[in-house]
């Protein structure tokens, strides 16, 4: 293809010349006939110039006849000098770097220069001798001969470097094609950001992560990360114009919705062949999962000491609270002794302790477990019944949304009945005036069922609700700090899990999901 371009210039090129030439000459014709030919001339150069000139098939008509018309000048122009021009023809043939034409045009030549010899020898203006006509054949000869062991050589030449050349494109579309398989099939978002912080390129798979489609963003400016993190990032794109580079930070990074995720990014400068940074790569991925599961793992843990520390300690304290608590209540039967206000407070204060050590064991590893199938929705039932006196002491009022009639679960009644009644009571407590309870529980095609205890509460900032399930972690005065905790753990032995949504001075939703049944099997 390049070359048949190479031909298409060069045809128009000659065509325009030689044009130029043939009307430049047109005042040197001697008769009307011969001006006839000149015009054919043209327009048949014209035609040519219009008409597929990129074809190789065109040169050979172009240099026939450029021939011809040399040989029409010559027969109409008696002239010992005008021969000359025949070497023109064979010059062209040398230009298109093609052996068979000149080849053609030298035997041509020969037959046409020895037709003219004949015919016209006597009308010449000198004599032309035999020498003259033997050094105009050597000089063709020469031409023609130099001419073909050029192009020979330069044939060879150029072949060696045309195969250096498609080796060297057949590498570098390789390499090119192998990045771009990996850019395209890369699991891991990457983008690549201009020095104006604008998107060059995007793959497929930051469109899957971050929602954006690719004709959306390129060429712009889009946010990528959380606001609260928007002046770490540009601090850190100004580092990376200096040079720096990150590797697998964590950050909170933004989709196109608005959501905000945990994300690991690697962003590195990218510089071109003289070593100047022309560029930005963010290569990133979601590690929300991974996040989830470190921090499962870091409740497990809690749990796990939690647990020891119950069955080591429990015992060793309730031994001697036994002892003490008996010789208390011995002392409390006599209300007429001295210290009887202050053996009450230490008897209050042991009930207390007991019920701390009470909750504590419940995190021990292990103990008896009697599980059975158990209806949710009338354990539910039975609590908001047992919390309505106290709901209508305070002036709160209990609304329920149960949108199903039976839910059936598996696992300890009493321990599902000691998480309602902690997220209800930590509900009235939260509430100071107008207060408002709203639960809702709902279930999907999946058979998993959604509790959710809805107060219009104090509420908690961020940084509190994310410590609700820390063990000793409480915002009362009197709160053990293992209610929430031991809710969490019942919750995980169901098969569910559970979560708090908080905002300060609006209130708290506690979402608890869980596997159940319609019916009893």
């Amino acid at each position: 293809m390049e070359t048949f371009k190479i031909y298409q210039k060069k045809n128009k090129l000659f065509f325009t010349i030689f044009t130029l030439f043939t009307i430049s000459h047109l005042r040197f014709f001697e008769g009307e006939s011969t001006i006839y030919y000149a015009l054919i001339y043209l327009v048949l150069l014209a035609t040519l110039f219009f008409w597929n000139s990129e074809r190789p098939v065109i040169q050979y008509i172009l240099l026939s006849c450029l021939n011809v018309y040399i040989l029409i000048v010559n027969i109409h122009s008696v002239s010992v000098v005008m021969t000359i021009f025949f070497i023109y023809p064979i010059y062209i043939a040398i230009l298109y770097n093609s052996i068979l034409p000149r080849i053609i045009l030298f035997f041509t030549t020969l037959i046409e220069i020895c037709g003219l010899i004949y015919f016209n020898k006597a009308s010449y203006n000198y004599i032309f001798t035999l020498d003259d006509f033997i050094a105009f054949i050597i000089l063709l000869t020469m031409l023609v001969s130099t001419s073909i062991l050029n192009t020979l050589f330069d044939n060879k030449y150029w072949s060696r470097l045309s195969d250096q050349n498609r080796s060297m494109r057949k590498k570098l579309h390789s390499r090119e094609s192998y990045l771009q398989l990996f850019f395209d099939n890369a699991k891991d978002s990457i983008a690549v950001f201009d020095k104006d912080n604008k998107i060059i390129e995007v793959n497929p798979a930051f469109e899957e992560l971050y929602g954006w489609r690719r004709e959306e963003i390129i060429g712009k400016n889009v946010p990528l990360v959380s606001p609260q993190n928007k002046l770490d990032a540009e601090a850190r794109r100004k580092q990376v114009l200096n040079g720096a580079s990150y590797h697998f930070l964590e950050t909170k990074d933004m989709k196109k919705d608005g959501t905000c995720f945990d994300a690991q990014i690697t962003i590195s400068p990218i510089y071109d062949y003289e070593g100047a940074l022309v560029a930005l790569s963010v290569i990133s991925r979601d590690i929300s999962f991974k996040k989830e599961a470190e921090n499962l793992l870091l409740q497990s843990e809690k749990l796990k000491i939690a647990g020891e520390m119950a069955a080591g300690v429990a015992h060793e304290i309730r031994n001697p609270m036994t002892v003490i608590s008996g010789f208390i209540q011995i002392m409390n039967k006599d209300p007429e002794q001295p210290y009887y206000q202050y053996s009450m407070l230490i008897e209050k204060e042991i009930e207390r302790i007991d019920y701390i050590i009470s909750e504590f064991l419940i995190l021990a590893k292990p103990h008896a477990r009697l599980s059975k199938r158990y209806n949710f929705i009338k354990t539910l039932d039975d609590i908001c019944m047992l919390f309505q006196p106290e709901l209508n002491l305070k002036g709160i009022v209990l609304s329920k949304e149960i949108l199903l009639e039976d839910a059936y679960i598996f696992g300890e009644e009493s321990q599902m009945k000691q998480v309602l009644i902690n997220l209800i009571k930590n509900a009235i407590e939260a509430i100071t005036d107008n207060g408002k309870i709203n639960i809702i529980c709902t279930s999907d095609q999946k058979e998993i069922l959604t509790l959710k205890i809805m107060d219009n509460g104090i509420g908690m900032d961020m940084s509190t609700a994310e410590k609700v399930f820390d063990p000793f972690f409480t915002t009362k005065v009197k709160g053990t700090g293992l209610g929430m905790m031991i809710s969490e753990k019942i919750i995980t032995e169901h098969g569910g899990n559970i979560f708090i949504e908080s905002k300060e001075g609006t209130g708290t939703t506690v979402t608890i999901q869980m596997p159940h049944k319609e019916k009893d099997c």
